[in-house]
C-alpha cells in the first residue's frame, strides 16, 4: 500500500466477506476518519484499514467458535467460566502470572499478582476528581505531543491484550486441561463474542459527554449519578473505575493497577481470559511509561486526563490489534523479546512514532521492516 496522504478508502472496501458488519454508525466514523483520535497522525491516516482489518479477524473467529452466538450466549457462557473455574481460582491465578511473565519476559524484580473474582468497584477509587491547579495554555500546547503519543501507545496496549488471549490459551493449554478440559473451549467462545460484540455496542459512538454523564465518570457523571439516586431513591453506588484501564462504568469485568516505582503489576478480574487481559495491558503500562518521566505530577495528571479516557476503550479495541499484530510482524521477534523495543517507543517523540507506525502499519514489508530493523541494531548497540 503506498503512503500518501491522498488515500481515501472505506471500511468496508477492506471487508473479506459481506454478511456480517460492525454498527452502520461505526463504519459512517471510520470512512469519515471522525474518531476519537482524529488530531493523530498515525489515526488520521487511514483509520478504516486498522479498523476493518481487525473486524475481519473477530468474523473469521466468530464464524469459526461461536457461528449464530448472540450476547445472551456472551452472557451465559461467562456463567459457565464462573463455575468451570471456581474450583481453581488459586491455581489460574498462578498461571495467568507465569504466562505474562512469560509472554513478556518480566525480570524477576517485578512483581505480577493476579485476582480472580467480583470486581463489583469497593477495591476501586469512587468519587469526584481532585482538583488540579489549571495549567496556562502554553503548557498545555507543550504537553500535546505527549498526549498524542500517549493515545498511540495505549492503543497498541489495548491491542496487545486483545492478541493474547490466543496466545495465552495455547500456552497454559496442558495445565488448562489438567484442570478442567472444558476451560479452553469455554474461555474461546468468551473471547470470541466478547470482540465480536463490542464492535455492535451504541456505547462506542456516543459522545464523550454522553458517556461520562451516563456512566458516572467525572464530576458531571458523578453530579448525575447522585441526581437519579435522589429521585429513585436507594443507596448511592460507588463510582466504578479502574486505574488507566479497562470498562464501561457499570460493565467493569477487570482493571489493573500498576505501581512503577514498587515495581508491581496487579490484575483483577471476573476469570481467567480477563485476567490475563488485564496483566498484559498492566505490563505495557509498565513497560511503556518512560516517555512522561519528564512531566511534574500537575502535567502528568493532565496527559492522563486527556489521554486515558473510558469512552476511547472501544476505539483502541478496533485499531490496537493491528497496530499490534503489524509490529510484531515488522520487529520478527517473540513477544518475550519485544520489552526492549517496547522501551524505546515510549520515548520516541510522538510524529517520529506516529510516522514509524504508518510504515509499520501500511508498508510492513518494505518501509515498516526497515525501520524496525534500524530500531533493533541501535538497541544491540546500545547494549554492547
Amino acid at each position: 500500500m503506498p503512503l500518501t496522504k491522498e488515500l481515501k478508502p472505506t471500511f468496508e472496501s477492506y471487508l473479506t466477506q459481506r454478511t456480517h458488519k460492525p454498527l452502520d454508525k461505526i463504519i459512517e466514523i471510520f470512512d469519515k476518519k471522525d474518531t476519537p483520535f482524529k488530531k493523530n497522525i498515525l489515526f488520521a491516516y487511514n483509520p478504516a484499514f486498522l479498523g476493518a482489518n481487525e473486524w475481519n479477524r473477530c468474523v473469521d473467529v466468530y464464524l469459526d467458535k461461536t457461528p449464530y452466538g448472540t450476547m445472551i450466549d456472551a452472557y451465559n457462557i461467562m456463567n459457565t467460566i464462573k463455575e468451570d473455574e471456581r474450583p481453581y481460582i488459586e491455581e489460574l491465578q498462578q498461571l495467568a502470572v507465569e504466562i505474562i511473565s512469560e509472554m513478556y519476559g518480566i525480570p524477576e524484580e517485578v512483581v505480577l499478582r493476579g485476582h480472580i473474582g467480583d470486581v463489583s468497584g469497593e477495591e476501586l477509587e469512587g468519587g469526584e476528581p481532585e482538583e488540579q491547579e489549571e495549567l496556562s495554555n502554553e503548557i498545555k500546547e507543550k504537553l500535546e505531543p505527549y498526549i498524542q503519543r500517549r493515545i498511540i501507545l495505549n492503543s497498541l496496549a489495548h491491542g496487545a491484550a486483545v492478541h493474547q488471549w490466543t496466545s495465552a490459551f495455547y500456552m497454559g493449554a496442558e495445565r488448562l486441561n489438567e484442570l478442567n478440559p472444558d476451560l479452553i473451549e469455554h474461555y474461546n467462545a468468551y473471547a470470541s463474542l466478547v470482540n465480536y460484540f463490542n464492535w455492535q455496542h451504541p456505547m462506542a459512538v456516543m459522545s464523550e459527554e454522553v458517556f461520562n454523564m451516563m456512566f458516572g465518570i467525572g464530576g458531571q457523571g458523578q453530579q448525575m449519578q447522585n441526581l437519579l439516586q435522589r429521585i429513585m431513591g436507594g443507596e448511592q453506588q460507588p463510582q466504578r473505575q479502574n486505574n488507566q484501564t479497562g470498562a464501561s462504568a457499570g460493565t467493569t469485568q477487570g482493571y489493573n493497577k500498576v505501581d512503577v516505582e514498587e515495581q508491581t503489576i496487579e490484575g483483577y478480574a471476573i476469570n481467567f481470559p480477563v485476567l490475563i487481559h488485564e496483566l498484559s495491558k498492566g505490563v505495557l503500562e509498565y513497560l511503556l511509561i518512560g516517555g512522561l518521566a519528564d512531566l511534574s505530577e500537575e502535567e502528568l495528571q493532565y496527559v492522563y486526563e486527556k489521554s486515558d479516557k473510558y469512552s476511547h476503550e472501544y476505539w483502541h479495541y478496533y485499531m490496537g490489534p493491528t497496530l499490534w499484530r503489524k509490529l510484531l510482524e515488522c520487529a520478527d521477534v517473540e513477544t518475550s523479546e519485544l520489552h526492549e523495543i517496547l522501551i524505546y517507543l515510549s520515548e520516541m517523540e510522538y510524529e517520529d512514532l506516529a510516522k514509524l507506525f504508518i510504515q509499520i502499519a501500511y508498508d510492513s514489508e518494505g518501509e515498516g521492516k526497515k525501520s524496525l530493523n534500524k530500531i533493533k541494531k541501535q538497541i544491540q548497540n546500545e547494549n554492547n
